[in-house]
């Protein structure tokens, strides 16, 4: 059986596994921010249709999802959120 730690390196597949690994890791914080956000606003009362819903499902900044966050606070349409100031 062949050990893969005797292997030699591959520096660019390390780079590129390295490159993967981190967005995956960004993607499922801005999906679970996401998942966060509307729980928020369905706790709060506030309707999410579903194109709300799959506006901010699609987000893929953390910092977007951010900004949605601090508006759910206070927003009494969905559609609010993405106003803006």
């Amino acid at each position: 059986m062949i050990d893969i730690d005797q292997l030699p390196k591959n520096p660019a597949l390390e780079r590129w596994v390295a490159e993967i690994t981190a967005n995956g890791k960004a993607l499922g914080k801005v999906a679970g921010e996401a998942g966060l956000l509307l729980r928020v606003l369905r706790l709060r009362g506030v309707v999410v249709t579903a194109a709300n819903e799959a506006r901010i499902l699609a987000a893929t900044e953390t910092a977007e999802i951010e900004r949605w966050a601090d508006r759910a606070l206070t927003v009494a349409d969905a559609s609010d959120l993405f106003v803006e100031p």
